[in-house]
């Protein structure tokens, strides 16, 4: 690090090493140009191989990092405990407001089966008391 780049390079070699710098200077340049480039540009003879085999490895390696540690994912998240401080903060009058409009939808739908079912069963009992 101390030396001079005269004491490094041999005066036989000077030549050369002028050339092999000038030729890395060239390749940095035509370098910066194509970083000053769009993107699009710079990967549309790729955009084949990119969609063919860059995209589909990506997306199976993020599925399977996902199936892999999502149990993990879902134990640091503690939903359980999340769900049960939102509830803890409800007031008793929420609660009933939330389970008896569950309930009133799930009842109601019960209702209309029933009626329906009923129908049918008179109408078919309607049937087979003509032919008895």
């Amino acid at each position: 690090m101390k030396k001079n780049l005269g004491e490094l390079v041999s005066s036989e070699k000077k030549e050369a090493f002028l050339q092999q710098v000038g030729h890395e200077a060239r390749g940095f340049l035509e370098n910066e140009k194509w970083l000053n480039r769009p993107l699009q540009e710079n990967s549309a003879k790729y955009e084949q191989q990119i969609v063919e085999y860059l995209i589909p490895y990506g997306v199976e390696r993020l599925l399977a990092f996902a199936s892999d540690h999502s149990g993990d994912l879902l134990n640091r998240l503690e939903i359980a405990a999340l769900i049960e401080s939102q509830i803890a903060t409800f007031s008793l009058h929420e609660m009933e407001q939330i389970v008896i409009s569950i309930s009133g939808k799930e009842l109601k739908m019960i209702t209309y089966l029933g009626g329906i079912l009923g129908g049918v069963i008179g109408i078919v009992q309607g049937i087979l008391a003509l032919w008895i």
